[in-house]
């Protein structure tokens, strides 16, 4: 980055926590969350950002759940938190497969990880996915439509998800992850360049590229 002179960069899972040492600075969200997805060359120094937390904030402000499950532990998933608490969210939980390290992520957010059986025995306002595996109906996230009114889910895709497409047949209120993912660009971009597309923009020109997709 610096060789070249390029003035920034995204970076994705499983980086967003990686890439922090290498960086001179983090801007506040960045820091508090621990979770870059946006590296700024500013003369030379590079500042690590978020814009994850604003595509997040973006959706979550006009849902306002007051219970939520996240389903996955990944690099997202604190951008996420601050989110759903700078939203006053009062019950923020996490599950996965693999809740050793779930556990663990949920202790370090300072919110809940339930595992199978207590989230069966539970409902959720909003039920989040923030893994990859939406299309693939064995997932476990598919089981879990039944604890919840709303579902967001954060893969990002021209098409509907199997698991939207689920949601919607169940009656389920769904969102898609280009939501998250059209708001998070808009500030992206803002940060690279200083200005801001306004989001009708940002949809016409995802709407052509899925288009032609």
């Amino acid at each position: 980055i610096r060789s070249l002179d390029i003035k920034g960069c995204s970076v994705t899972m499983p980086f967003k926590n990686q890439v922090i040492p290498e960086l001179d600075d983090l801007d506040d969200i960045a820091n508090r969350t621990k979770s870059v997805n946006t590296i700024v060359n500013e003369s030379g120094k590079l500042i690590g950002r978020n814009s994850d937390y604003y595509g997040a904030f973006s959706v979550l402000k006009n849902l306002k759940p007051s219970s939520v499950l996240i389903y996955g532990s990944g690099s997202v998933v604190s951008s996420l938190i601050l989110a759903l608490q700078e939203i006053n969210s009062t019950e923020i939980a996490m599950h996965s497969r693999r809740m050793d390290n779930t556990r663990e992520v949920a202790n370090n957010l300072g919110v809940t990880a339930l595992g199978i059986s207590q989230v069966k025995r539970r409902s959720f306002d909003l039920l989040i996915n923030a893994t990859p595996t939406s299309d693939s109906k064995n997932s476990e996230i598919f089981s879990l439509l039944n604890q919840t009114n709303s579902v967001f889910d954060l893969v990002v895709s021209p098409d509907k998800t199997k698991l939207f497409l689920e949601a919607q047949e169940l009656g389920i209120s769904a969102i898609s992850g280009i939501e998250m993912a059209k708001w998070q660009l808009q500030k992206q971009f803002y940060l690279y360049t200083g200005e801001c597309p306004d989001i009708e923009t940002i949809d016409q020109i995802k709407d052509s590229a899925f288009k032609s997709s």
